[in-house]
Formats: structure tokens, sequence, C-alpha cells
């Protein structure tokens, strides 16, 4: 059968379930997951959105936490793990994980191995970050990137019992658009990852 660039076509009686994704090519397959994980995070900011309005934010922040953090996160890193084959336990391993993570994929993100026990995360652009700071929602920031922070060091831990992140750099960010020299808003974030003796 040959790869189908789309679904334009007519309704194809022989795709199944766990097979079907083997019909469409490699671009195909590359921009439904581009855009499942963009609905991934939509939807995580719609069940957030939910919660805080019927809720209030401090119980909305503590449900969103531990969804995240206590039962989504260490299913979605033995999952990617194990689908990539991803064993080790340096600081190379967790970059790798980093750059398949879904939310860590739809944003511009540089990996820096600068030594076997040292990396640098640069998150050069971050969708959430972006939509925090385009309608002024600070509390959602500060919750988000708190959180972010947590399940970086919780995932670092998994992968290693020795390995620490640490904020270099951390929102809230001055954007000066528009300024004479300034062609593109600073950093979003930028993390180290150790390993310590």
């Amino acid at each position: 059968m040959e790869e189908l660039q789309d679904y334009s076509g007519p309704l194809s009686r022989d795709l199944q379930p766990r097979v079907s994704l083997d019909a469409f090519s490699k671009d195909a397959i590359v921009r439904m997951t581009a855009e499942a994980t963009k609905l991934y995070l939509g939807s995580e900011g719609g069940c957030y959105t939910v919660a805080r309005k019927r809720f209030g934010e401090e119980l909305a922040n503590h449900m969103d936490r531990e969804l995240w953090l206590e039962r989504a996160a260490p299913q979605v890193v033995a999952r990617l793990r194990k689908l990539f084959r991803i064993d080790g336990d340096d600081v190379a391993s967790f970059l790798k994980f980093l750059q398949i993570e879904p939310l860590f994929a739809i944003n511009l993100v540089e990996y820096e191995l600068k030594e076997p026990k040292l990396g640098v995360v640069t998150v050069r652009r971050c969708r959430s970050l972006e939509y925090f700071e385009r309608h002024g929602e600070e509390g959602l920031q500060k919750n988000a990137c708190g959180m972010h922070a947590s399940g970086l060091q919780r995932t670092a831990r998994d992968f290693n019992p020795q390995m620490r992140v640490k904020a270099v750099t951390l929102p809230p960010r001055q954007i000066t658009m528009g300024n004479p020299g300034r062609k593109q808003p600073p950093i979003a974030c930028r993390w180290e990852v150790t390993i310590e003796d």
C-alpha cells in the first residue's frame, strides 16, 4: 500500500487500530504528532481553567500539580523511555528524553552537553509562557513555571538519584519588542543539569 500524505482520498477499509498509522508517510505522522501535542497542552490548560473557575486558584493549582507531577509525569517518563529505548542514567540520556517529551518538543529548545555530567537546556520559545504573557496571566505563569521546575527535578531523579536540575534563568521576562536593536524576546528559561558525585 502506498504511503498516504494525508487522508483526503476515499475511505480505506484496511485502516485498523494500531496499524492504521503505518499507512501514512513520515511527514504526515510528524504533523499529526505535533498537532496532538498542541491538543495535549490545550486540554490541560482547559482543565485548569475549568477547575480555577469552579474551585478557585489555590485548589486548581493543587489539582494541577497532583495530576501532572503525581500521576501523569511518571507514566510519560516510563512510557517514552521504554518506547525510545533511553536506558541510560546520565545527563545525555535525560537530555534525549527532554527532546522527545511532548511539552518540550513543541517549543524551541536548545540542548547542550557541555561535559558528561553537565548539560544546559535553553528554552528559546515557550508556547505556554507566550500565552501567559499575551493574556496577562501572571498567576498561571508562576504556577506553571513552578510546576515545571518541580517536574524537571523529579524526572531527573527518575533517571539518576544524583542528578540535579537548577534554574539559571526564569520568567518573568522583559519583552522589549519594537525597541531599536531588539529583534526577538529574551529566552523563556534556562536550566543546568548536573550529576553530583
